[in-house]
């Protein structure tokens, strides 16, 4: 049986929370998730080469990239919608995950799989506080642009801060991946790990439809526990 097909993500029990009408089956060779908040592709023949994966000198404040398997280091097809409200569906779709350092730390680089599908090729990537189990207020805002095309593998949307941002130990923090008006139209998606297949991620989803599709949580974050969890590296000193 295809993989894309025997791979589930648990973080689909969204679905008790959010009403989504499906916006398409299969288009192009992407699949997606009745309620809109999965994604699935085909892997692309041509791969891309993985990206700067040299981090020697820094700290692994959170990671989940599979480093030692350079032509692996994601799975390539299937993850979580980051869209805008104008992309296919008319549903905005942000996603964040949580991490909790061990030791008190400056986060320097992050790493994002992230996979492009359609509309404007650009997100908003952004460490944030905690706010009782979701992303709060941001610390810090980027605006990533260019991302690679869904369904290959595997390179990853590189932020790099000289300044850094200081976490603390035992407190929990979010990277979220969001878009705003200058990308409205943006399909992208998430890419899901492969390197824990079992644990579930502390994350979180948003939703928002001016036609009422999110329910009761339209535009409110939803905390998530998903597994596999979307994938990603925080680094630093």
């Amino acid at each position: 049986m295809n993989r894309t097909i025997e791979r589930v993500i648990v973080g689909v029990a969204l679905l008790l929370l959010v009403s989504v009408a499906a916006f398409t089956a299969s288009k192009n060779g992407v699949i997606v998730s009745d309620n809109g908040r999965t994604v699935m592709v085909k892997a692309r023949a041509q791969q891309a080469t993985a990206t700067d994966q040299s981090d020697a000198n820094l700290v692994k404040i959170y990671d989940n990239l599979g480093a030692a398997y350079p032509k692996g280091i994601y799975w390539c097809c299937e993850g979580a919608t980051i869209s805008g409200p104008n992309s296919p569906g008319n549903v905005e779709w942000w996603d964040g995950v949580a991490f909790t350092p061990s030791a008190n730390h400056v986060v320097t680089k992050i790493k994002l799989a992230l996979g492009y599908l359609g509309g404007t090729n650009e997100v908003i990537v952004s460490v944030n506080n905690d706010a009782n189990g979701i992303p709060g207020t941001a610390i810090k805002t980027w605006k990533v642009k260019n991302l690679v095309a869904g369904g290959t593998c595997c390179t990853v949307a590189v932020i790099t801060d000289q300044s850094g941002i200081a976490v603390t130990s035992g407190v929990q923090y979010w990277i979220t991946v969001t878009t705003n008006a200058d990308d409205k139209d943006a399909f992208l998606f998430w890419n899901v790990n492969d390197t824990d297949q079992i644990d579930p991620a502390p994350s979180a989803a948003r939703c928002y439809s001016t036609g009422g599709q999110c329910r009761q949580n339209n535009g409110k974050w939803v905390a998530v526990q998903q597994t596999p969890g979307l994938a990603l590296a925080v680094l630093g000193q």
